[in-house]
């Protein structure tokens, strides 16, 4: 008994332990602290290789601190659990292709496009690509150069200023300042100034220490005779330095030049304890500010902001609207000197991480859609903060490309002058050109097949009612199957959202949203629609279990993930959960292992968010089984595995009703 009870206490510890680690784990990662949180969630996923949440939270920690190679392998595990929502689609998507991993970039940008395909961000990212692949056969609009202020560190955010640019930067300094930033595990940054012209300049060094805290400084932006300056910084009020809070928000502040330096003046309007600001651009009369924030009201992410000065206060801060603004991040915003506005995005078509955009003014003096600026300014990774000259024929930027680790480095660039291409082509070109283009549309054409059948003996459905609809032009096709089940139409355009709909009644609605995107290297479209209906009993493949155990192994954890995304993409459905043994061992202990496994395979579908009152656990033991092979029959192993299973039997699905406006016939 003595014993017994120290085994008992022995895993209780182990549990409370685990639960200190997450527990303190989960603190970090709530206080923005993603350096310290990913070493306390590298050990709980190293100890419970099945923990999604942690897993969760550790592709963020290394996505956030730029750590691209760990952040790739652990959002691979989460992709690969069946499991992955649309924010993790997109990040695992966005840092493949800034690994170079464009082939398993279509891939997983494809399964995205069929989880969330009203999403826009898959679309832009796929478009991106693209593009990508044409600007680097066009000519090159600049030049761009690495500059020598560039440390081990991370330089970024560069501004003219003066004989030389202020940047910001984390590089290494002995001074009194030196401490670490819970976010990175790095040093917190500063703002320097190197003097120089182009990409050579002199050793940089710190400046703006009247203003500086001990917490992180920059962007900045000056007014055009740089008596102005606006500036980014999770410090607090300088009044109020010596109050501790939670969690620290970016705030914008203005300074002034006075008497030789620059003198502390005010603190934005619309700062927030509750959000973030951030990134401020001042447009050229210093009239406008374009800032960077996660307040209410947004898209989602980091939106671009407008408000405008009254004199005394700035107006209530404007959205830019979708034409700027997605669920991604929309940051750094710039001016140059023609009021045009410049920032990067990782949600509008990009080539990859962190892309910089244009948007030039119209005649009317409002903001025109934002353009890509292209290769070589942008390229697989973030890029980002730009920064021109009063001419705007060369300026300066950062990006993390290269290769070199996650840091930023400061860039130079210089416009290129470029031939001028005659514009006209003669008859003979013409035809040539109208030849090509028609073979081009039909060499776009899709056709689209598949098969409908029943989910629980795949028998097909012979003369099931389809309807394919264009979602962009609302055009319907109604389609039925042949006797095997079978359907075919062609003729379907590249780059459409489509709905395939078919009705069954006492059968769960099937709508399958797909699209064309994908089709560059093949015109033909698999689309198959399995039918789950009211009482399908349905094998679940590859559930096993080690031998006398009923613990859920990681193979079978990858099935039953399948099953929590069906019972998701079917909200009504209810089901009844069994497991069944071979005739093998006694009749009463394969019932209760039975009960055990059919118990541990509700619970972990539990764990992943089913309610449990949509489960029901069964053990049938040796009673169902499916051959001969019963007490005292003499059977290969082959048969006997034939009868050890785990099957789900619907027990509740909603029907369709069949009074339909759709003018599909429903199948009986």
């Amino acid at each position: 008994m003595k014993k017994q009870l120290l085994i008992v206490l022995f895993f209780l510890s182990m549990v409370l332990s685990t639960r200190a680690q997450t527990t303190a784990a989960e603190k970090e990662y709530s206080n923005m602290a993603y350096s310290r949180a990913a070493a306390k969630l590298e050990k709980i996923v190293k100890n419970n290789p099945r923990d999604f949440k942690s897993y969760d939270m550790l592709a963020n920690c290394y996505r956030l601190n730029n750590e691209l190679k760990k952040a790739e392998e652990t959002y691979r595990w989460i992709y690969n659990t069946g499991l992955a929502n649309a924010d993790q689609y997109f990040y695992y998507s966005q840092i493949l292709i800034e690994n170079g991993n464009l082939k398993e970039a279509r891939k997983v940008l494809q399964k995205f496009s069929e989880y969330a395909p009203k999403d826009i961000r898959w679309k832009n990212m796929i478009n991106g690509l693209s593009d990508a692949e044409k600007s680097k056969k066009e000519l090159p609009q600049y030049t761009v150069l690495k500059t020598t202020v560039n440390s081990e560190g991370s330089d970024f955010s560069p501004v003219i200023y003066n004989d030389g640019i202020v940047f910001v930067s984390n590089r290494v300094q002995l001074t009194l300042m030196e401490k670490n930033d819970a976010w990175t595990g790095q040093n917190y940054f500063r703002l320097y100034k190197a003097v120089g012209e182009k990409a050579v300049f002199n050793t940089p060094h710190a400046m703006f220490s009247e203003i500086q805290q001990v917490r992180n400084d920059g962007p900045v932006c000056f007014n055009k005779d740089f008596t102005v300056m606006y500036w980014t910084s999770n410090s607090l009020d300088p009044k109020k330095e010596g109050e501790k809070k939670k969690t620290q928000r970016l705030k914008i502040y203005r300074s002034v030049w006075e008497n030789g330096k620059w003198e502390f003046d005010d603190s934005f309007d619309w700062n927030s304890d509750a959000y973030s600001c951030a990134h401020p651009a001042i447009s050229p009369d210093g009239n406008i500010m374009y800032f960077s924030s996660d307040m209410p009201g947004g898209r989602g992410g980091m939106d671009l902001w407008k408000c405008t000065y009254n004199g005394e206060s700035w107006s209530q801060p404007v959205n830019l609207g979708p034409q700027f603004n997605t669920n991604g991040n929309e940051v750094f915003p710039t001016t140059n000197i023609q009021g045009e506005l410049f920032f990067s995005s990782n949600g509008l078509k990009g080539f990859g991480g962190l892309d910089l955009f244009k948007a030039t003014l119209n005649q009317f003096g409002d903001l025109n859609d934002p353009q890509n600026m292209g290769v070589p300014i942008n390229s697989k990774e973030d890029d980002f903060s730009i920064s021109w000259s009063l001419n705007s024929d060369f300026g300066y930027f950062s990006s993390n490309r290269g290769g070199q680790g996650p840091n930023d480095d400061v860039f130079y660039f210089s416009k290129n002058e470029l031939e001028k291409k005659d514009s006209l082509t003669s008859t003979a070109d013409s035809t040539l050109i109208a030849g090509a283009l028609e073979e081009s549309i039909k060499a776009k054409s899709v056709t689209l097949k598949g098969r409908v059948f029943n989910s629980d003996d795949n028998s097909p459905l012979a003369g099931q009612a389809l309807l394919l609809v264009n979602l962009q032009s609302g055009e319907s096709i109604s389609i039925k199957t042949d006797e095997n089940g079978n359907y075919q139409v062609g003729n379907l355009k590249q780059e459409v959202d489509y709905e395939l709909t078919t009705l069954k009644v006492n059968c769960g609605d099937v709508k399958k949203q797909f699209n064309t995107f994908f089709q560059n290297e093949s015109s033909e479209m698999i689309v198959d629609i399995p039918v789950y209906c009211l009482d399908d009993v349905i094998i679940l493949r590859n559930i096993y279990y080690d031998y006398d155990k009923w613990e859920i192994r990681d193979d079978a954890a990858l099935e039953l993930n399948k099953l929590a995304e069906l019972m998701r993409v079917y909200p009504s459905m209810k089901i009844e959960l069994s497991s069944h043994t071979d005739a093998r061992g006694d009749d009463l202990y394969n019932y209760a292992l039975s009960r055990n496994r059919a118990n541990s395979a509700v619970d972990y579908l539990i764990s992943l968010g089913i309610d449990s009152s949509r489960l029901v656990a069964k053990g049938y033991g040796e009673s169902r089984l499916l051959n001969r092979c019963g007490n005292g029959e003499e059977c290969t192993e082959m048969e006997h595995e034939e009868n050890r299973r785990t099957e789900f039997k619907i027990l509740y699905i909603e029907s369709n009703n069949p009074m339909n406006t759709s003018g599909m016939t429903i199948t009986r």
